[in-house]
């Protein structure tokens, strides 16, 4: 079991780095803004600071706080195991999702009739 001090060293070392992503993406973002305003919208530049910067802010929500813990830390196994199971067949399954969608729509309009007496 780790000591006390032990746990607020890691915590000041997760507050420190949280700060840093936080600098770096307020950076981006209000590069790519201020580049998007100036009128450099056929440079590639303005957009991936803005893309980057949101990545870097979405890792900046994740990061522990005072008030909360780590985002990562409340994942359960089984529910990340189905996310990476989806992600992995999902791009393998996208040429055959229409021909699903038109089975379903299919079988939910031509199913069978109930009889009437």
């Amino acid at each position: 079991m780790p000591s006390s001090e032990e746990i607020h060293k890691q915590f000041e070392a997760y507050r420190q780095q949280r700060t840093r992503v936080g600098l770096v993406s307020g950076t981006l973002l209000v590069a790519g803004v201020v580049g998007l305003l100036k009128g450099m919208t056929d440079s590639l530049w303005p957009a991936a600071c803005l893309r980057i910067g949101l990545v870097f802010f979405m890792l900046w929500l994740c990061f522990p706080s005072r008030r909360r813990p780590a985002a990562w830390s409340v994942i359960k196994p089984l529910p990340l195991a189905i996310i990476a199971i989806i992600m992995w067949f999902l791009p393998r399954l996208k040429p055959v999702l229409p021909l699903i969608a038109v089975a379903v729509a299919a079988l939910l309009i031509l199913r069978p009739r109930r009889k009437r007496r």
